[in-house]
């Protein structure tokens, strides 16, 4: 008898995946819906209402969410005050996607601006940029920071230079 070769990466996944830990990873989830239009995948409800275990996908990635458990050391932004993760999303439209996270209840931290995609893009990189802190319904930042970009192709021009951005 012989048995089938397991994947070491699941099917839909990728190398990196994600974990975040939450103050109220329920309350994540329902942003990420609405500010990204994330799908839920998974939901695994442990004791006191909060999540043991989700995973929603956003565009082709998986991000998995756990709720914060002191006792196990599991500690999110809120508990740290602060984190030194963000989130790097790639959308095609950089200005719709703040738009659409704005209506969901994100607070801007680094808005979306020509100069910077123009410096950005000397490298070919990412175009435009954003920092959204995910607000929940009691103004905080439960799961860090989210950062996103569009990447395009502008010619490197002597206002791209890093001395002048």
């Amino acid at each position: 008898m012989t048995t089938a070769a397991v994947k070491p990466i699941p099917e839909g996944m990728h190398s990196v995946t994600p974990h975040l830990i939450c103050a109220g990873a329920a309350d994540a989830i329902e942003f990420y819906k609405q500010a990204f239009n994330a799908t839920e995948q998974s939901r695994l409800p442990g004791p006191g209402g909060k999540l043991m275990h989700a995973s929603i996908r956003i565009g082709d990635s998986t991000v998995m969410l756990v709720d914060e458990n002191p006792q196990y050391g599991a500690l999110g932004p809120k508990a740290l005050k602060g984190s030194p993760v963000v989130i790097h999303l790639y959308v095609p439209d950089v200005d719709a996607f703040a738009a659409q996270a704005v209506a969901a209840g994100a607070k801007i931290t680094m808005p979306v601006n020509r100069h910077s995609r123009r410096c950005a893009a000397r490298s070919g990189a990412s175009a435009g940029r954003m920092r959204i802190n995910q607000n929940n319904r009691r103004g905080e930042m439960p799961c860090g920071a989210w950062f996103s970009s569009r990447r395009a192709r502008i010619p490197k021009t002597a206002s791209c230079q890093p001395q002048n951005c």
